[in-house]
C-alpha cells in the first residue's frame, strides 16, 4: 500500500485483468448463474428442433411456465391455449424461446444478488428489459436485422454488472468504496459481459454488441447497422431527458442513428409505427 493506505494497481483495468481471468478460469461464482437456462441456449446455437428444446424446458418447471405463460399470452393467442411446452416452442420459434429463456435466467439472477447490492441490479435488470424492447422495435420498423436478435442483445447489454459485484462483494477495495465501485462498473462492465457471454457460449454477434455498446460515437465502414447500433441507438432514447451522460452528447455525433435511419434529436416513440411495435416488444417481456 501507499502513504494513504490504497492499494497501488487497484484500477478498473486492473479489476477487469482479473475478473476475465476468473471467468475464463471458471472461479468468479457468479449469483443465480443460469445453469439450467444454459442447456437451451447450447440447443438454440446449434440449431436443435422443438422437441430438444421442449424437452431441455421441461427440466425447470418454473422456466417452462414462464416459456408457456408467454406463449399463451395475448401478443401470441391463437386459437387454442397451448397446453404443453413443446407446442409452446412451436408457437413462438425457437429463437424467440431462446430469448425468453435468458429473459428468465436474468430475473433469477437479479434476485440472487447480495442483499447490498438487490437495489441497484434490479434497476440495471429493469433498464435492460426497455433497452430490450426498444431494439425489437427498431429492429422491426428499420433494419432487416432479426427482432429476437435484437431484443436478446438489448437484454444482456449490461450483464457485466453481475460479475463485477460477484467480484466487488470479496474485493475491500470497490466494496468499502461506493465511488470507486460506480467508476469501475462504468469502465468495464463491457468487456466483462462480453467475456461471460463467450464463456456462456452466446452467438457471436451478441458477444460483439455487448462489448461495443458503450462506444457511442463508434465508426464503420459499412452504412448497415448491426446489433451494437440498435443497442446504442436504444440506450440513447431511453436516457433522453435524464442525468444521464449519455443525454448530454451531440447526437448528431452518434453514427448508429444515421446507419439506422434516424433523425437526430427526434425521440423514437414519435413515430406511431415505433410505438406499436414497441408495445408489442415489451409485452413479451411482461
Amino acid at each position: 500500500m501507499n502513504q494513504t493506505g490504497k492499494r497501488l494497481g487497484s484500477t478498473p483495468f486492473s479489476h477487469l485483468v482479473e475478473i476475465q481471468r476468473r471467468i475464463q478460469l471458471g472461479t468468479l461464482s457468479i449469483p443465480g448463474k443460469p445453469e439450467a437456462t444454459l442447456q437451451v441456449r447450447r440447443l438454440v446455437a446449434s440449431e436443435a428442433g422443438p422437441g430438444e428444446v421442449a424437452h431441455a424446458l421441461g427440466k425447470d418447471p418454473a422456466l417452462a411456465a414462464h416459456v408457456l405463460k408467454v406463449a399463451n399470452s395475448a401478443s401470441h393467442r391463437g386459437l387454442h391455449t397451448m397446453a404443453s411446452v413443446n407446442a409452446a416452442v412451436s408457437r413462438l420459434g425457437i429463437n424467440l424461446t431462446g430469448v425468453l429463456v435468458t429473459h428468465y435466467a436474468l430475473m433469477q439472477m437479479a434476485h440472487a444478488v447480495p442483499a447490498k447490492y438487490r437495489q441497484r441490479i434490479s434497476h440495471t435488470y429493469q433498464h435492460s428489459l426497455e433497452v430490450a424492447a426498444y431494439c425489437r422495435a427498431l429492429a422491426v420498423c428499420y433494419t432487416r436485422i432479426s427482432p429476437d436478435d435484437a431484443m436478446l442483445a438489448g437484454l444482456v447489454h449490461d450483464i457485466g454488472a453481475l460479475p463485477v459485484l460477484a467480484y466487488a462483494v470479496r474485493t475491500p477495495d470497490l466494496a468499502e468504496s461506493e465511488e470507486r465501485l460506480e467508476q469501475t462498473l462504468r469502465a468495464i462492465h463491457a468487456p466483462v459481459g462480453a467475456a461471460i457471454l463467450r464463456r456462456w457460449h452466446f452467438p457471436l454477434q451478441i458477444v460483439e454488441a455487448v462489448a461495443r455498446h458503450e462506444d457511442w460515437r463508434r465508426m464503420r465502414e459499412t452504412v448497415r447497422p448491426d446489433l451494437a447500433d440498435l443497442v446504442i441507438a436504444a440506450n440513447l432514447d431511453v436516457y433522453r431527458y435524464t442525468e444521464h451522460p449519455m443525454a448530454t452528447i451531440d447526437e448528431a455525433s452518434i453514427s448508429a442513428l444515421e446507419r439506422i435511419g434516424l433523425q437526430p434529436g427526434i425521440p423514437f416513440t414519435e413515430s406511431p409505427a415505433f410505438r406499436e411495435a414497441l408495445q408489442e416488444a415489451q409485452a413479451l417481456l411482461g
